[in-house]
C-alpha cells in the first residue's frame, strides 16, 4: 500500500479544499492555457534575445562539442561536461545545420516541460489548482527562461530531473508499483547525462526511499522500489562508462571536473570572488595541472587533495563558507551578480577583486529580485505550513538537501538551484492559495453583518 497522508492534530485549513478541484471541462482548459503560455514567453524570449538563435549561449563550450561530434571528432568534452546537451546539439546540426526553428523549438519543448512537471508536481503534492499556480510561477521566472533558451545545459537539465521527480512523487505518495521508481531512475539518468550533479541526487534520493520505506516497516517494498530506481538509472548511465573505461582505460563515472568544482569553492580567497563575481573570471585558485594527463584523472584527485588540505588546516573557516553558499543560494539577489557599470580587476598582491566603479544593479539582477523574493517568502512559509505532510513531502525535502550539499561542496551559483525551483515552486503556490484564502475568509467576515445585526436591524 502506498503511503498514507499523514494528518496533524492542527489539520490544514479547510478552505483549502475549494481549490482541490474544478469542473470536469475547466481543468483540461487551464492546463493548455498554462502551457500555450509558457510556450509562447519561451519563444518570445529565444526570438528577441539574439538575432541568431545559434549565438544565444553564455559560452561556445557546448556549441564546439556539437561541431566536434558532426565533424567526427567523436566526444572531447570529459574533463568538463556530459554528453547527452551536445549530441543533442549535435543531431540538430546533423539534421537541419545552423536553422533557428529546430534550435528554438527544442529549448522551447524544455521550458514548457518544466511548466507541466512543476504542474504535476503541486497537484501531486496538493491540488490541481496548486499545480496550475505552480506552473505559472515556472512559466514567469525571468532567470530560468533566460537560461532555457540559452544554448547551455540547464533546460535539458532541469526538464528531466523534474520529470524524474514527478514519477518519484508519484510512486511514493499514490502508487507502490515499482515501474513509477524505474521511470524516475530513468529521467534521473538522463538527467545525469546533462549535468553530473544529478549522479549523487539520484543515489541520495534512492538512499532516503529506502529509508523511509523501511521505517514504514515495508522492507520488501523498500528494496523493490530503490533497486528499480537505482538499476534503470545505472543502466541509462553504462553506456558513458563503457565509452570512459574502453577509450581512457579508467573508470571516470560523471566527469575529470568534480574536484576542480570542489577546489573553486575550497580556499581562503574564495569570498573575495564570490558572491559579488564569477569565479570563473579571476585567478584566485591554481588549478594543478599534471604532466601526461590527458583526461584530467590525476589533476582531479590532486584537486581533492588540495580542498581536503584547506579544510584540515582552516575547518571553521571552511564550515563557515560553506554555509554562506547555501544562504546566498537561496538569497534574494542572483550569485553572481550582474551589475550595470561594473570594471572589476583582479590584485594579484592582496588577492581579492576590486571595482572602483559605484555598482549598480544591472536591469537582469532588478528583475529576478522581483520575482525572488515573494516566492522564497511564500516558500518558506509552505514549508512551514506544509509540515504536518512531512512524510508525503519526504523526497522533496531528500532533493532540496541533495541540491544544498552539492553547492556547499563546490561553489555557490543560482543556476544550480534551478534543478530544485520546480518544488520550489509547488510549495510557494500552496502557500499562496493558502494565504489568498485566509484573506478572502477575513473579508467575507468583515463585509458579512453580525448575528445581533441580523436579529435586531436598525429601524432608521
Amino acid at each position: 500500500m502506498p503511503p498514507a497522508v499523514v494528518r496533524s492534530s492542527r489539520p490544514l485549513r479547510e478552505d483549502v479544499t475549494m481549490f482541490r478541484s474544478f469542473q470536469p471541462g475547466r481543468l483540461p482548459i487551464a492546463l493548455a492555457l498554462l502551457l500555450g503560455l509558457s510556450l509562447a514567453i519561451h519563444l518570445g524570449v529565444g526570438l528577441t534575445a539574439r538575432a541568431n538563435p545559434w549565438d544565444n549561449y553564455a559560452g561556445r563550450g557546448y556549441l564546439d562539442l556539437a561541431e566536434a561530434i558532426v565533424r567526427g571528432d567523436g566526444y572531447t568534452g570529459i574533463r568538463t561536461s556530459m554528453p547527452l546537451y551536445p549530441l543533442m546539439l549535435a543531431g540538430l546540426l546533423k539534421g537541419f545545420g545552423y536553422a533557428p526553428i529546430p534550435l528554438l523549438l527544442l529549448h522551447a519543448a524544455f521550458g514548457v516541460t518544466i511548466t507541466w512537471a512543476g504542474y504535476q508536481i503541486g497537484r501531486t503534492l496538493f491540488s490541481p489548482a496548486v499545480g496550475l499556480v505552480a506552473g505559472f510561477v515556472l512559466a514567469l521566472h525571468p532567470y530560468l527562461v533566460k537560461l532555457t533558451m540559452q544554448i547551455i545545459d540547464t533546460g535539458p537539465s532541469v526538464a528531466f530531473s523534474s520529470l524524474g521527480m514527478v514519477c518519484l512523487l508519484r510512486a511514493w505518495n499514490h502508487s507502490s508499483r515499482a515501474r513509477f521508481y524505474a521511470l524516475a531512475g530513468l529521467f534521473f539518468g538522463f538527467a545525469t547525462l546533462v549535468r553530473p550533479v544529478s549522479g549523487p541526487t539520484t543515489v541520495i534520493l534512492a538512499v532516503v526511499t529506502l529509508i523511509g520505506l523501511v521505517v514504514q516497516r515495508r522492507p520488501g517494498l523498500a528494496i523493490r522500489s530503490s533497486a528499480a530506481f537505482l538499476i534503470v538509472w545505472m543502466a541509462v548511465m553504462l553506456p558513458w562508462w563503457a565509452h570512459n573505461w574502453f577509450k581512457y582505460d579508467t573508470w571516470i563515472p560523471l566527469t575529470a571536473h568534480g574536484g576542480v568544482s570542489v577546489l573553486k569553492g575550497h580556499t581562503p580567497y574564495y569570498s573575495r570572488v564570490h558572491p559579488l563575481y564569477d569565479t570563473d573570471s579571476f585567478p584566485y585558485v591554481s588549478i594543478p595541472c599534471v604532466a601526461n594527463d590527458p583526461v584530467g584523472g590525476q589533476s582531479n584527485r590532486l584537486s581533492i587533495q588540495m580542498a581536503l588540505d584547506y579544510l584540515r588546516q582552516h575547518p571553521g573557516e571552511a564550515i563557515l563558507t560553506d554555509v554562506r553558499k547555501v544562504v546566498w543560494l537561496y538569497g534574494w539577489h542572483k550569485v553572481p551578480r550582474s551589475f550595470a557599470n561594473s570594471s572589476p580587476k583582479w590584485d594579484a598582491a592582496e588577492h581579492r577583486v576590486v571595482d572602483v566603479a559605484s555598482l549598480r544593479p544591472a536591469r537582469q539582477d532588478v528583475l529576478y529580485t522581483v520575482y525572488w523574493v515573494p516566492v522564497l517568502a511564500l516558500f518558506l512559509w509552505g514549508v512551514w505550513r506544509s509540515r504536518s505532510l512531512a512524510r508525503n513531502l519526504l523526497p522533496v525535502y531528500a532533493f532540496l538537501g541533495a541540491n544544498a550539499v552539492t553547492v556547499a561542496l563546490t561553489f555557490a551559483d543560482t543556476r544550480y538551484r534551478l534543478e530544485a525551483e520546480p518544488l520550489i515552486a509547488a510549495l510557494a503556490a500552496f502557500a499562496g492559495i493558502d494565504v489568498a484564502t485566509s484573506l478572502w475568509r477575513w473579508v467575507q467576515e468583515r463585509r458579512a453583518p453580525s448575528t445581533s445585526e441580523r436579529l435586531c436591524p436598525s429601524t432608521r
